[in-house]
């Protein structure tokens, strides 16, 4: 999880991504984690457009991939329904991950 110095950026990520993943919807506070849209490992910036809020479980998913930034979602508060968005996710994911290695 990356560590977001600015509180102001992070909040303005936050509020701007519905404080719920951008990727199933999730609305658990407790596990939003800010992500990277390229690693900082890559290089990535703390700017706010390199940001995005992912829960825990996508943000995993995600792992150290550059992704395109995801528009912000409508939080869906029950965990049954987050299942079918980070299969899509998951999906996703691996084909970034195939062009990459291509």
């Amino acid at each position: 999880m990356a560590k977001i110095r600015s509180l102001k950026v992070r909040k303005q990520v936050l509020d701007h991504f519905n404080h719920c993943c951008a990727a199933c919807g999730c609305a658990d506070r407790r596990a939003l984690q800010i992500d990277h849209v390229l690693p900082q490992t890559m290089g990535g910036s703390d700017e706010f457009d390199n940001l995005q809020a992912l829960c825990g479980v996508c943000n995993n998913i995600k792992g150290n991939v550059t992704t395109p930034r995801l528009a912000p979602m409508k939080p869906v508060w029950d965990c049954r329904k987050w299942e079918k968005p980070r299969q899509v996710w998951q999906a996703s994911i691996n084909g970034w991950r195939a062009e990459q290695r291509a």
